[in-house]
């Protein structure tokens, strides 16, 4: 196994979802590369560090087909200002100017 074909099943391998004989391959390649292994180490602690951070909840498998095929049917797509939901940011910016205007209030009575 070269370090190409390693790093294309990282998450898999990390995840525990790849066959036995491309693990076996994988850690094979990884006692013998520290570029990789460098790599596989850094990835799974970021892995380890979101699940403390997420309460190791799990999520539905319906979920997540959902969000992957999102993710997939948009590849490489660019957003701009102008494509924003901005009915759904509205809300937001509201909230966001009444705390500012509350702020400023404050500051000018307390001269």
């Amino acid at each position: 196994m070269n370090c190409e074909k390693a790093l294309q099943n990282l998450y898999e391998f990390i995840d525990r979802e790849l066959d036995t004989a491309t693990e076996s391959e994988i850690k094979a390649h990884l006692e013998h590369c520290d570029g990789c292994l460098g790599k596989f180490e850094a990835e799974r602690l970021f892995k380890e560090m979101l699940q403390a951070r997420a309460g190791g909840e799990r999520v539905s498998e319906e979920m997540r087909a959902r969000i992957l095929a999102r993710i997939e049917s948009a590849p490489g797509e660019k957003r701009s200002w102008f494509s924003l939901d901005w009915g759904a940011l509205l809300p937001v910016l509201l909230a966001a100017a009444l705390i500012a205007g509350i702020g400023l209030l404050i500051f000018l009575l307390g001269r």
